[in-house]
């Protein structure tokens, strides 16, 4: 007898037949979309929701009981029948059935009886009263599924390989019952994730008990209409200094992150998620084979904490892996729809998205910023004057949608910036307008020359013809080795021993990134050696925070860096440079005098940079105590010069008179 076999989420086999059908599920849905109607499935369940409901499932006390039946067998829209070339065997089995003596005078309009499986595709006879999108229970072994196709006489269901959480054998047989639940796909969703890691139906697969979150909603939904959105303006701070000051990421945008060779944009997307700690962001990572090392790195970090996992084993059904992101969004909507922000890494997406523009549209434009009155709406009042956002970070080998807000692209060929960002393709399509006041201002004036940099960084790994440089280059090399030489983070996360002590240090908020592009902007490195540069900012942030906290809470509550604050900062920075990095000595310091004031003054002096050979020269004299051991000791020789002539006249004096 033919059969369909799980063995539990962790152990799980599916048995696949000879005569099984290789077109992945969502592949065939692209061929009903282009064949039959312009609506997608997706949006066929959507647009069925909105006639049904319009008040998503929440708890009881919110007016809401979740599971609550649609009434599709009053006055509601039953499945409708679609005419694809039907499979002759399927055919043949539905008439045996409508022949057969057991099933003549059974009501079937909302139960059935599986006639055949085929891979992921489950084959049902009757449930005449489902709808397309609707969960599906087969009650013998409480297994939930799907409605993807309806047929005349039949549907196709598929199941969800999550509803198999325990290691117990289970065989799906022909001739089971499969009954309609009423109910469009739903999952568990809200505050009782943080810290979990659950499945795409929402429960709990990391053996720390159920999830005991009492909140449901809609999986499958229309995108936040345009009128209730809001212009994104705010940053979200990645911690990674290329990117927030070149490449800038705000609230709500939909940024990918690619990556054709290896996975270095996996280690950005985690980094990312680190650095949120305390900044009441709550963190949604949706993968497909959670990597052991990823969860130890979160849970080591703390960042578990605000971070929902969805994890889908590698074998799954498609129809799993598919699930899987909407889930994940859907988690994320509940947090926007009450004010808060969501960050949501959508890590290995199954490469059927790639056939799904339409689906994947649907998904990504989830995402976006949400108006403070929608949220107040959608609250009931309780949240006043507060915006949500969805922001998604989308990891992958190639480009999956053309509607990103931003790429950021990782270039391993002959890059000398780490980590290795090209910053010639990358983009941020708002750039500018995500930025704050300040980091605008000061990262305008760098990000030219660091562009310019790369490339020449690139035709010198080509041609290697250093001598021939001219001293514009040379000195756009001096400059761009400093300036990559702090900017440079590690961010191999596997190869570090990680605790929240070392991200906040390594990390770059708005206070410590101002201080660094003011750095950089006023040209107070240029008699640093290029080794030296990253000591001389991290000692100068350590000690600022120390002695001027008012100048970094000032830049921190007004975003932007006044004229006050300004000439405060330049200040404090050439009273640190003169403390502990005074200016640099050297061999040969040839001396002139002043007539006009008798001080003896030190010729500029010169120094090499190691790093490029290039030797630049200071502008800066030596320190004014110098200045005023030298006078006296002038001083101190006219006068004893004086007393010498004065002497010697009185001598000569005194012979010419004898």
């Amino acid at each position: 007898m033919t059969k369909l076999l799980f063995y539990g989420y962790n152990n799980r086999t599916i048995e696949k037949f000879d005569d099984a059908t290789t077109t992945p599920i969502v592949q065939q849905t692209t061929t009903l979309i282009a064949e039959q109607t312009t609506t997608p499935i997706v949006q066929q369940t959507t647009t069925l929701i909105a006639e049904q409901t319009t008040t998503p499932i929440l708890t009881p006390e919110e007016g809401g009981t979740p599971g609550e039946d649609l009434p599709h067998k009053e006055g509601g829209t039953p499945g409708k029948e679609i005419s694809l070339e039907e499979d002759e065997e399927i055919v043949l089995l539905v008439q045996k059935f409508e022949e057969s003596d057991e099933f003549k005078g059974k009501n079937l309009d909302d139960e059935g009886f599986i006639i055949s499986l085929k891979g992921d595709d489950v084959f049902v006879y009757g449930i005449k009263n489902a709808m397309l999108g609707e969960m599906i229970k087969i009650p013998e072994y409480n297994i939930d599924g799907i409605v993807r196709r309806l047929e005349a006489n039949y549907a196709i269901i598929n199941v969800f390989s999550s509803s198999y959480y325990n290691d117990e054998k289970k065989e799906v047989l022909v001739n089971e019952k499969v009954k309609c639940t009423g109910r469009i796909l739903e999952v568990l969703i809200g505050p009782e994730c943080r810290g979990r890691i659950i499945n795409e139906l929402g429960y709990a697969i990391d053996g720390k008990g159920p999830n005991n979150s009492n909140i449901t909603d809609i999986v499958f939904k229309k995108p936040l209409p345009f009128i209730n959105r809001k212009s994104i303006t705010e940053p979200l701070e990645t911690g990674i200094k290329y990117i927030d000051a070149f490449i800038p990421i705000g609230l709500g945008m939909q940024v990918g992150i690619i990556d054709e060779t290896s996975n270095k944009n996996r280690d950005i997307a985690i980094w990312t998620i680190m650095n949120q700690k305390g900044k009441n962001i709550t963190c949604i990572y949706v993968t497909i084979g959670l990597d052991d090392t990823i969860k130890d790195i979160l849970q080591k970090s703390g960042a578990m904490e605000y971070t929902n996992i969805i994890n889908i084993d590698e074998n799954a059904t498609d129809l799993s892996k598919f699930t899987a992101a909407f889930t994940g969004c859907t988690m994320a909507e509940y947090f926007r729809d009450h004010g808060e922000n969501a960050l949501i890494i959508y890590d290995n997406l199954p490469n059927s998205y790639k056939d799904m523009s339409v689906s994947t549209y649907s998904l990504f434009e989830r995402g976006g910023r949400a108006n403070e009155e929608y949220i107040e709406a959608f609250t009931k009042g309780l949240v006043k004057g507060q915006t949500g956002s969805i922001t998604s970070l989308i990891i992958s080998k190639t480009l999956i949608s053309s509607i990103y807000d931003g790429v950021i692209y990782i270039d391993s060929s002959s890059n000398p910036i780490t980590p290795l960002i090209d910053l010639q393709s990358s983009f941020s399509k708002l750039g500018g307008s995500v930025q704050t006041r300040v980091i605008k201002k000061l990262s305008g004036s760098i990000i030219g020359p660091i562009k310019s940099y790369v490339k020449l960084k690139a035709s010198l790994e080509d041609k290697g013809k250093l001598d021939m440089l001219d001293e514009s280059d040379k000195k756009l090399l001096v400059l761009g080795d400093k300036i990559n030489e702090y900017l440079k983070q590690d961010l191999d996360l596997k190869q570090i021993e990680l605790d929240y002590a070392f991200i906040s240090n390594k990390g770059w908020d708005l206070t410590r990134q101002a201080i660094s592009l003011f750095i950089f902007d006023n040209k107070y490195l240029e008699d640093i050696d290029t080794g030296k540069v990253a000591g001389f900012i991290d000692e100068l942030w350590t000690q600022i925070n120390k002695d001027r906290k008012d100048i970094l809470n000032q830049i921190y509550e007004t975003k932007d860096m006044p004229t006050k604050i300004n000439n405060e900062l330049s200040e404090y920075i050439e009273n640190f440079k003169s403390t502990y990095y005074p200016s640099p000595t050297t061999t040969s310091v040839p001396t002139t005098t002043d007539s006009s004031s008798n001080i003896t003054t030190t010729s500029v002096p010169t120094t090499t940079d190691s790093s490029s050979n290039i030797t630049t020269t200071s502008e800066k004299n030596i320190s004014h105590s110098q200045i005023i051991t030298s006078a006296k000791k002038t001083d101190m020789s006219l006068v004893v010069l004086s007393i010498l002539i004065t002497l010697g006249l009185i001598s000569l004096l005194f012979i010419w008179i004898l």
